[in-house]
């Protein structure tokens, strides 16, 4: 699979054709969709039965969290989801436990029923700084997928890690290599097995922020600044080329991607935002052929 990525500031005709096969091939079965957001603890069983189609069922629990399990500190969130296919889907998100230690969880489906949510294996030793954030989930296989986010040295510096999971048991989290201290990630997508692509943001030695892309080839990762990134930023004159912190904005110089989908074919795409020389927001694209 190539490896190698490419930067466009402006949308290219040939994306279109490809854009609509990725969103074809992120959706899974029709109705076959999932959604999570901030709950109370409890110990409530979470079965979750198949509604019929085109109906949403009933909110249920994430098992593992309530009562005296993962969230005995009564602050949990889910913070991203992705299906494989219909009740084939994976859930990351943040809680606390008994002592007020923030911790980051995983929970997995398989046919319509959901496992119990587990800390992500090595977390706890990476996270010394006690504010670990899961960003980002994607799920190309049943039991198979790829989880980002990031988590706090001693310091208090930021730092992008990434963890997967192969035939329904999580791996350890690692962070990834190439970034550095003061990352993060915001987005991860995989094509095929193994063969996943993430995106996120550093911050330079500068005080800047500029974006990276990574790349996980046959289970093993990388990461490198997003390519020609530096030739479309500007700074403008008497401004430090960096404003406020927002994944969803790009001011003066800050630029992060925020969006990324990869095709089985390895084919991946990331978008985001640069401030060009006159302080004009610009998008700007970033392909993995």
């Amino acid at each position: 699979m190539a490896m190698g990525w490419m930067v466009q500031d402006r949308a290219a005709a040939r994306h279109v054709a490809a854009l609509a096969a990725i969103i074809a091939a992120v959706l899974p079965t029709a109705a076959g969709c999932t959604a999570g957001r901030p709950t109370a603890s409890s110990a409530a069983p979470a079965a979750s039965k198949a509604p019929a189609s085109g109906h949403w069922g009933p909110a249920v629990p994430v098992p593992g969290l309530g009562g005296r399990g993962l969230n005995a500190g009564g602050q949990a969130w889910v913070t991203s989801v992705s299906c494989a296919s219909a009740g084939n889907c994976a859930a990351g998100g943040s809680c606390k436990d008994a002592h007020g230690h923030s911790l980051v969880f995983v929970a997995g489906e398989r046919n319509g029923q959901w496992g119990t949510a587990i800390e992500i294996p090595a977390t706890a030793q990476l996270n010394a700084g006690g504010y670990p954030q899961v960003s980002s989930v994607s799920c190309p296989r049943a039991g198979n997928c790829a989880a980002g986010g990031w988590y706090l040295d001693s310091s208090h510096n930021r730092h992008a890690f990434i963890v997967s999971e192969r035939n329904g048991r999580w791996g350890t989290a690692i962070e990834i290599p190439g970034t550095r201290a003061r990352s993060w990630v915001n987005a991860v997508s995989c094509g095929s097995v193994g063969n996943c692509a993430a995106d996120g943001g550093y911050i330079g030695n500068s005080g800047s922020i500029r974006p990276f892309v990574a790349s996980e080839q046959d289970g093993r990762w990388a990461a490198t600044e997003v390519p020609g990134i530096a030739s479309l930023i500007s700074s403008i004159p008497g401004h430090g080329g960096n404003t406020e912190v927002s994944a969803t904005s790009c001011l003066n110089g800050y630029c992060l991607p925020s969006a990324m989908s990869c095709l089985s074919t390895g084919y991946c795409l990331a978008g985001g935002y640069y401030d060009d020389y006159f302080g004009q927001r610009q998008a700007f694209e970033v392909s993995r052929p």
